[in-house]
């Protein structure tokens, strides 16, 4: 009879897990809980991203998410936005948190092959409240505009400056509203350093 050696079987298990878990799946998934206010994320494939929004925002929201994606497509033409009629299938999902402490949030799931340094974004759900969703108005326009931003890989900037140069000024002001309700510049420029574009 032949004998086993549990030690070599604690060791080959170790290194069956180890080589799976390595080699095999080299995939891991990462959900970013906080915000997405912070870059270095970006799509894989820019040039076929899915987009779902929610039937249950008012009609102003839907233009806004519309005009929001029109122009950053138009600005950036390497991003195309495809309409998905399912949540499930889509990779940015607009909707709304009547809840919501802030006006707006973009909440990404990112992955990452093991052994580089680049994380991918495969989910961004952008969440928004807004007082009188029923209006259009500038603030939904820009709010919309910069979630979308975030939802592409760009952070927030609090840089005074970079009010009326950036839709991805992190607070919405008079100023900011008036001057970068869509992308600028400054923006577009972000996203080709990311992107290598």
């Amino acid at each position: 009879m032949k004998k086993f050696s549990l030690k070599k079987i604690i060791v080959s298990i170790a290194m069956m897990v180890t080589i799976f878990t390595a080699g095999a799946v080299g995939i891991f998934q990462n959900t970013n809980t906080a915000n997405a206010a912070v870059g270095d994320c970006i799509w894989k494939n820019p040039g076929s991203i899915k987009v779902y929004v929610d039937p249950s925002l008012t009609i102003a929201e839907q233009n806004a998410i519309y005009e929001a994606l029109s122009e950053w497509a138009n600005d950036a033409p390497q991003f195309e936005f495809d309409r998905v009629y399912n949540a499930s299938d889509a990779q940015i999902i607009y909707s709304s948190d009547p809840s919501a402490d802030t006006m707006g949030v973009t909440n990404r799931s990112t992955t990452r092959v093991t052994g580089t340094k680049q994380w991918y974004i495969s989910k961004a759900t952008i969440k928004v409240r807004f007082t009188d969703a029923s209006e259009y108005n500038a603030t939904m326009q820009r709010t919309y505009t910069h979630e979308t931003g975030h939802a592409l890989g760009l952070a927030d900037s609090h840089d005074k400056n970079d009010e009326t140069k950036s839709v991805m000024y992190g607070t919405n002001t008079t100023a900011s509203e008036t001057y970068s309700g869509q992308p600028q510049k400054q923006d577009i420029q972000d996203l080709n350093s990311m992107y290598g574009f």
